[in-house]
């Protein structure tokens, strides 16, 4: 969705709108209101538009999934690339006494990890990290058993299918 600016709170008017308070010594009150109000405007229109910024390096998960997305384009994780390298992997590792750690491997590079850490430990109240893993590449590690959470959650945000995940476990 492509917005445009409008004149009124385009930068360049503003910048004018500022030179001429610095310029005039007459009537700065007046000047300085006038930016002011401009600045106001702008700050609220870049506000309102912040959620069009498009993240060049990773798409966001959790936009509405359109007929060609991510995940009809055959990309791992998408629905057109069937392939076994594909699955996401999500595991539970013993750590001491009752302490349990997940782990979420397979997501696909189209995917901010670190954006989706944060989803994670927002939603299921836990703590994890992004580690860089020599053979699986970034892996997703949470606190606690959070497997069925996170398996639900791949699947109602549309990042994978019920076939796409392999949970592991005890």
């Amino acid at each position: 969705m492509e917005t445009s600016i409008p004149t009124e709170y385009n930068l360049d008017n503003v910048y004018k709108t500022f030179n001429n308070v610095i310029d005039k010594s007459d009537n700065q009150s007046i000047h300085l209101r006038e930016f002011i109000i401009a600045f106001r405007e702008l700050s609220n229109y870049y506000r309102m538009t912040d959620q069009n910024i498009i993240n060049l390096r990773s798409a966001d998960p959790f936009a509405d999934v359109t007929g060609s997305s991510v995940l009809d384009s055959g990309a791992p994780g998408g629905a057109g690339g069937q392939r076994s390298s594909n699955l996401i992997h999500i595991r539970i590792q013993q750590r001491s006494g009752k302490k349990t750690l997940t782990t979420v491997q397979g997501i696909g590079e189209e995917f901010d990890k670190k954006r989706l850490l944060r989803a994670f430990k927002k939603k299921f109240a836990c703590n994890g990290t992004v580690v860089e893993h020599q053979e699986y590449g970034e892996v997703i590690q949470l606190q606690g058993d959070q497997r069925t959470n996170v398996s639900q959650f791949l699947k109602e945000i549309g990042i994978c299918q019920t076939e796409q995940l392999k949970v592991h476990g005890f």
